[in-house]
Parts: C-alpha cells; sequence; structure tokens
C-alpha cells in the first residue's frame, strides 16, 4: 500500500463486489486462518448488500463500508420501518486517520435516506466519529450469563428432546418470532442464507410427536463467540437449549430484552449485562418519537448485524 502522505486525493467512493474488499475485510477483523468475514456474515455476500470502497492510485481498497436493506419489525402491535444496516467499516492500516471510513459511511446515510429509509442502524462502539454522523444509541439488551440461569433437567426423559441442527421448520419459527419481538424481516430466499453461517451452532427441541417447541442458535464467530443469539419457543424448550448452550461453553450468554428474559427465566442475575441495542441515525422526527415510545422493547437478533 502506498505512502498516503505521498498520494493524490482518493477518488470518490464506488461500489464494488465483495470479494473485492474480502481480503481487506478478513484483514481488519479477527478472522480465523483460512476463513472469511463472510463465514459469519453471508447476507451481506449477496445481491442485496451494496459495498462502497475507496481505491488507491493501484485500484486497492484503502477503505470499504456495506450497507444491507431491511424491514425492522417493531413486534407486537408496532409496525415495521424500513431500515439500512452499515456494517464491514473496515480501512486499511497505512490509511487510516485520514477520515475515509467516516466519509463512506455519511455516504451510505445520505444514500439510505434518498432511497426512503426512515433510519440507518450499526453496531459498534459510541464513538466520536459515529457521533459526528448523527449515530446515537438506541434501545437495551441484556446477556445474561446461563451458568447462573439453567439448572436440572425439567421434565422426565423422552417428553422433550433435543436435536442439533437447522431445519425449515427452525427458520418458520424464527419468522413468527420476529413478528412477535422484533427484527428484521425474513424472506423465503433468505433460509439459504442461514445455512451459510459457518461458525453457528443450531439447536431444536422437539416433543414427543416430533412438533418443534424451541430452537436456539449460538455462536457466530467474529462477534458472538459464546452467546446465545437466536432463540425462541416455550420457556421449557428454551431453558433446555440454555443448557445445551453452556454444556459447549461455560461462558455462554443469552442475548434479549429484560422482559423477554424475565418470561423466560424470571428474575436476572446481577451479573447482567446491560448495554446499548445499536446505534441509530433516525431521519425524521416521527419515526425517532416510535422508536423512543419502544426503547425498552425493541429487538435485534443476532444474525441481523455486523
Amino acid at each position: 500500500m502506498s505512502d498516503p502522505n505521498t498520494e493524490r486525493r482518493l477518488p470518490r467512493a464506488l461500489p464494488v463486489d465483495p470479494s473485492r474488499i474480502e481480503p481487506l475485510l478478513n484483514e481488519c477483523f479477527p478472522v480465523e486462518q483460512g476463513g472469511s468475514f463472510f463465514d459469519d456474515f453471508p447476507a451481506w455476500n449477496s445481491e442485496r448488500a451494496l459495498w462502497l470502497a475507496l481505491v488507491d492510485s493501484e485500484g486497492r481498497p484503502a477503505a470499504a463500508a456495506g450497507a444491507l436493506p431491511g424491514e425492522w419489525l417493531l413486534g407486537g402491535e408496532g409496525g415495521s420501518i424500513t431500515i439500512v444496516r452499515i456494517g464491514g467499516v473496515v480501512t486499511h492500516e497505512a490509511w487510516r486517520g485520514h477520515g475515509l471510513a467516516s466519509e463512506l459511511v455519511g455516504v451510505l446515510a445520505e444514500h439510505s435516506r434518498n432511497a426512503g429509509a426512515r433510519a440507518c442502524v450499526l453496531w459498534g462502539s459510541d464513538s466520536p466519529l459515529y457521533r459526528r454522523l448523527g449515530f446515537e444509541p438506541l434501545g437495551r439488551q441484556i446477556r445474561a450469563p446461563l451458568a447462573a440461569l439453567v439448572g436440572a433437567e425439567e421434565r422426565a426423559p423422552g417428553l422433550l428432546r433435543l436435536e442439533e441442527g437447522f431445519t425449515g421448520d427452525v427458520f418458520r419459527a424464527m419468522g413468527e418470532s420476529r413478528r412477535l419481538c422484533g427484527g428484521v424481516g425474513l424472506s423465503s430466499a433468505e433460509e439459504e442464507e442461514v445455512l451459510r453461517y459457518r461458525n453457528t451452532r443450531w439447536a431444536r427441541v422437539l416433543d414427543s410427536e416430533g412438533t418443534l417447541r424451541g430452537y436456539g442458535a449460538f455462536g457466530k464467530g467474529i462477534d458472538l463467540g459464546f452467546q446465545l443469539h437466536e432463540w425462541g419457543g416455550s420457556p421449557e424448550a428454551v431453558r433446555m437449549i440454555g443448557r445445551w448452550a453452556h454444556a459447549l461453553d461455560a461462558r455462554a450468554e443469552i442475548m434479549g430484552t429484560q422482559a423477554g428474559l424475565e418470561k423466560i427465566f424470571g428474575e436476572l442475575p446481577g451479573e447482567s449485562v446491560v448495554e446499548s441495542l445499536c446505534l441509530a441515525k433516525v431521519f425524521d422526527p416521527e419515526t425517532r418519537a416510535l422508536l423512543s415510545e419502544r426503547e425498552d422493547q425493541l429487538w435485534f437478533w443476532g444474525l441481523d448485524g455486523v
């Protein structure tokens, strides 16, 4: 990579194919050797995603950022809003400190506004960079340690059984959970994308007749290594999946809203972590008021972000 102090100004941001910036993503994120950023974020390697890059004089990406549109279901009777998720914001080490990431995020946010989105969301630290661009913390999520929540089996053997793996029934149940609790809406075409999450383990709980009673997804490599971040079903089934996740990793946590977790487990342990759900740039006062009214109910699932 050429020395940026001797380079002419980089050209404007241009759309690029994901394969063009995959090496830079793999350098900037903690990707295991031989793996890919897209192993944990396959939706961002689809035709739905827009990637922009700034390239140096030799045609190599100096910085990149992606955008993925979606319909954010607000849960219950809250309706939905069109959003754009921004992610994969990376800058080559030789170009850091030159405002390239800010430029790209700003361009994507303006593009999103012009395309009719009511807000942009991203996942990251509440930094001055994002504050300057109009992003603020929104919502609350709880990360509760499963070690303090799971107990012994609650029913006689044979009434419920746990199996590993992902099925169409699980995908349909995920869609229902998102309608009820919130999250990005899923289309039937996205079932194949879910199957491409290489570092996620799935479990499902079935009753004696083989009917799905609960499901869960554990881990996601780069950002959710030991979290139970997708789950749904009866309290008994989710607790059973919680015991499965804790057996896989003693550090295991479950993520959710306070109300959602208390419905499953009752009172949450004091060591639970409360943090912002996401960072958001909201484009109009009506949407801002709608989201503010639902601050404690807003939710995304682990497969929604980057």
